[in-house]
Parts: C-alpha cells; structure tokens; sequence
C-alpha cells in the first residue's frame, strides 16, 4: 500500500498516530492563543488585496471576525495572535498585515508550507 508514488499521504498518517500514541514531543505545532483585538483595528484590514501573481482576496468582517474570502473558496476565518498577526485553523497558513510609517494598511503577507504571497491593498 505504501510503495506506490502516492503512499505518502498514508504514510504521513501513520506517523503522525504514532507520535499522538506515544507523545512526541514537539511533533506537533503549539496550540495558538487568540487575542482580543480592537474592532478599529479590524476595520482597518477590511478590503480588497491583489498579488502581482494575479492571486486577489478580500478580507471581510463578520461581527467581530475577520474571514479571507477568494474566489471560488469557502470564507476561513482568521484567528489573531496579535495585532498584526492572524492564523487559521481550516489550513495550516498564517496572515501578517502591513503597515505604512504613518500605521496604514497597505498589503497582506499570506504564509503557507513555507512559502509566502504578497498581496497590496487595493481598496
């Protein structure tokens, strides 16, 4: 079952139950703390972000929330651990919001599998 090109997910899996099992430690990522974060500050990230990549997304508010919204997907909610710096839990990828001198928003920076998308704020 494992020797074929696309055993590896399987594989991963089985190591993973493992290290659940007998308590690896630092296998797995530390649980996240969310912060509570000023419903100004939110409303600062709420916009339009386009890559040079052609990648674009929006961030929204729903209540007290932030959600990334891009074509075609599902909203994922961003979970913030700090000002600046949001996670989520539906993926393993992270937002950090940019900022001008003058404290503006001016882009996003989404990380995911060790690799990062710059996107500006449109509008």
């Amino acid at each position: 079952m494992l020797n074929s090109n696309e055993g590896f997910p399987m594989l991963n899996e089985i190591e993973r139950a493992i290290a659940r099992e007998y308590g690896w430690p630092g296998y797995f990522p530390e649980e996240k703390v969310t912060l509570k974060v000023a419903p100004e500050v939110l409303n600062a990230y709420i916009g339009d972000y386009a890559a040079k990549s052609g990648f674009q997304c929006s961030i929204i508010k729903e209540q007290d929330s932030l959600f990334l919204k891009s074509d075609g997907q599902p909203e994922i909610q961003l979970y913030p651990e700090s000002e600046l710096k949001f996670f989520m839990t539906t993926l393993n990828a992270g937002i950090t919001f940019e900022k001008t001198a003058k404290g503006e928003v001016k882009g996003l920076v989404i990380q995911q599998e060790g690799k990062q998308t710059s996107a500006e704020k449109k509008r």
